[in-house]
């Protein structure tokens, strides 16, 4: 691969960023198979998170709306802390500005994904998830059903999810494969179904487990050395 070629695409993509993808000595082939698998494996995430996610929202919607009633998020109900509240009230200004019903499906869509994984906080632990966890979550085992143990898990998806989603590095993390199975089996703790589309479609381990190698002959064909 040309020299100068990589020496674009590096301040194209902002040298740092490409950079953190060697630092132990590795070739500019490797380099940029490394950033390419990363691209990749992202992809391959991101309708996994994209299903846990809306996955989420509807069973805490679901289990709220029992508890506190449907107009819980549209009318905040008390039990919310300020913080969440005012997360509630920007979301309301940006349908508004967007020229969306305030209704709320809406709003329950326009919520991000920190404010649910907000909501199985500790601090929701006697206001809420002492009274709804019962009802949630039903397809996890009831011996592990708890508040923090499901906290704990959506807070690390949160983390991979942030990553991917702001085009971060993930290629080097050992968990990878892992969080991957956390994902589907979070998923299938909330709906079966969707846990079945899931792993219907999924690429990601066929995608881990070729590594670079066929990113590293995709770009030796692309631009080959001398070339």
């Amino acid at each position: 691969m040309q020299i100068e070629f990589f020496r674009k695409i590096r301040d194209g993509l902002y040298p740092s960023r490409l950079d953190s993808y060697g630092g132990d000595g590795a070739e500019e082939v490797v380099i940029l198979a490394r950033y390419l698998l990363n691209s990749a494996l992202s992809e391959a995430l991101y309708p996994l998170l994209q299903s846990l996610e809306i996955c989420l929202r509807n069973e805490i919607d679901r289990v709220v709306s029992d508890e506190h009633g449907t107009d819980w998020i549209t009318a905040p109900a008390p039990f919310l802390n300020r913080k969440e509240t005012r997360q509630i009230s920007r979301a309301m200004i940006n349908l508004k500005k967007s020229r969306q019903p305030l209704s709320r499906d809406n709003l329950v869509a326009e919520m991000s994904f920190g404010f649910w994984t907000t909501l199985l906080d500790v601090r929701y632990e006697r206001s809420l998830w002492q009274k709804v966890l019962g009802q949630s979550f039903r397809q996890m085992p009831k011996n592990e059903r708890t508040r923090k143990k499901i906290s704990s898990r959506f807070n690390r998806i949160r983390k991979l999810r942030n990553r991917i989603f702001h085009h971060g590095r993930i290629v080097h993390w050992k968990n990878l494969p892992q969080q991957h199975l956390d994902i589907i089996e979070s998923i299938g703790w909330m709906s079966p179904e969707m846990r079945e589309m899931a792993e219907a479609l999924d690429s990601f381990k066929a995608t881990y487990d070729a590594g670079l190698n066929p990113w590293k002959e995709k770009i030796r064909s692309h631009w080959p050395a001398g070339e």
